[in-house]
């Protein structure tokens, strides 16, 4: 039975076949070629941090795109498929045909397939005060609204793969709490900022750093405390933890001048990630992939393509998470790929920003704008 292996010697990617004769190894390299180019959302904008990966009988070899959405990759001589996907490739992903030979140097940089295509239906609630909308429009994709009274839908899963909830004073009565659970158990990811996070915790019944349950939502409260609170001034110099949105940004620290109007005083670590604070360590951008309900089974089919997770041949502990066509799997789970995403949390992703999603001053609307449209395109 042959195997395919990705090994590096002398710092080279290798692609090398793998076959036992009386347990003897025998190793061949493959000829490869080199193809580059700039990944970019609908509206030409560079997209950092979107995986790029090819696919050659069921390995993967990959790489990232950098800051300003340019990558570099080393792929097999024939013809194959270059895969492009943020988050798990579920909501945002393109896929093409692509033939190189022995040290040739591809350039895709102005072809239209470098251009990242919406595969996922968006839905918003309006807000009171912030319009996440209007960054998806700008970014080139489409997004439709929806009411409070639409997220009680069993149907909502089955029409809306992310929902995006703006600022506002609203929670959710029993029976939406209960199928927004199940929305999220199921896959679908959600979104929102600032006074929103009532949509998942229930009402904020009291002002002060309190941390008694509050009535409503469907994520425990024991995982986080948040206080409403007047508007905090600007935030420089916010530490960014996580290395994806630093790559995103381009540093370590970002600018903040949208409104920051709620404080988280306390959160669970182990159900929450932070992936921004403030200078004084309190949480500013957190998510989460950990809701479950007991009345869900999660599906990781999407229908023609599935999400799995590939465990790199000689890497095994750098899995990835990716979403390819069914009629690729069987080749992956071969080689030892499974089921699901990689951290083994199969439900959606919940996205929270303390502060708003439209920007209001000059000078840290960049850092900003360019965190929100990797949530936009990560969910």
């Amino acid at each position: 039975m042959k195997n395919i292996y990705l090994i590096a010697f002398f710092s080279a990617i290798l692609f090398v076949s793998c076959s036992h004769d009386d347990d003897n190894l025998v190793i061949e390299q493959l000829k490869t070629g080199t193809v580059t180019g700039k990944v970019v959302s609908n509206n030409g904008a560079a997209v950092a941090r979107a995986l790029v990966f090819h696919d050659y009988k069921g390995e993967i070899v990959y790489t990232y795109s950098d800051t300003y959405g340019d990558f570099k990759l080393s792929i097999p001589e024939g013809t194959g498929n270059l895969h492009i996907q943020t988050g798990d490739g579920k909501l945002f992903r393109t896929v093409s045909s692509v033939t190189i030979t022995e040290d040739e140097m591809l350039d895709l940089t102005a072809s239209a397939n470098m251009v990242l295509t919406q595969q996922a239906n968006l839905a918003y609630l309006s807000g009171a005060f912030d319009s996440i909308q209007d960054l998806v429009v700008e970014m080139g994709y489409s997004i439709s609204e929806v009411t409070v009274a639409d997220l009680s839908s069993s149907d909502l899963y089955s029409q809306y793969d992310a929902v995006f909830l703006n600022c506002d004073l609203a929670t959710f009565d029993e029976a939406t709490n209960a199928n927004m659970i199940n929305y999220v158990a199921k896959g679908g990811s959600l979104y929102a900022s600032d006074w929103a996070i009532g949509y998942f915790l229930g009402a904020d019944t009291e002002s002060g750093t309190s941390c008694e349950a509050r009535p409503g939502g469907f994520i425990n409260d024991d995982t986080i405390c948040t206080e409403k609170m007047g508007l905090r001034p600007e935030l420089y110099n916010s530490p960014v933890l996580s290395e994806e949105f630093q790559t995103v940004l381009g540093k370590t620290e970002m600018d903040i001048d949208s409104g920051v109007w709620t404080i988280v005083h306390d959160i669970d670590s182990d159900f929450w990630e932070v992936l921004v604070e403030d200078t004084l360590g309190t949480p500013l951008v957190i998510r989460t992939n950990n809701v479950t309900s007991s009345d869900v089974t999660p599906s990781n089919n999407n229908g023609e393509w599935v999400t799995i997770c590939h465990i790199p041949p000689g890497n095994p502990n750098n899995p990835i998470t990716i979403t390819i066509n069914v009629n690729a799997l069987d080749a992956h789970l071969a080689h030892g790929d499974t089921l699901g995403s990689c951290d083994g949390n199969q439900s959606g992703s919940v996205y929270y920003t303390t502060f708003e999603n439209h920007q209001s001053g000059p000078s840290a609307i960049v850092d900003v704008k360019k965190i929100l449209e990797h949530i936009i395109l990560s969910l």
